[in-house]
């Protein structure tokens, strides 16, 4: 049995990279699709992997909180004066 001609039908396409698509969009011009590609190609996925948890480490080794309390980063990103100077809200993990 067939379906009916009215019937909705998946159809595939060949998987693409969010570049990729954006590349056939025909948003950007070929001189940007080209600089895009080489910056592209120049990233070594181990290394920028490595570089972040690098710096996450760093991060982590800053004075500050003991390592079993949690700054909640709503407080952190307002300005305290505007809060009238009050403690940051600390949640323990």
């Amino acid at each position: 049995m067939c379906c009916p001609e009215n019937a909705v039908r998946k159809q595939s396409h060949q998987a693409q990279t969010p570049f990729e698509r954006l590349c056939a969009s025909g948003l950007l011009s070929t001189e940007e699709q080209q600089a895009w590609r080489t910056y592209r190609d120049a990233i070594n996925p181990r290394q920028l992997r490595r570089t972040i948890y690098q710096q996450l480490e760093a991060l982590r080794r800053l004075p500050g909180n003991p390592p079993e309390v949690t700054v909640d980063v709503r407080d952190a990103l307002i300005d305290l004066q505007e809060k009238g100077e009050r403690q940051l809200s600390l949640i323990p993990i």
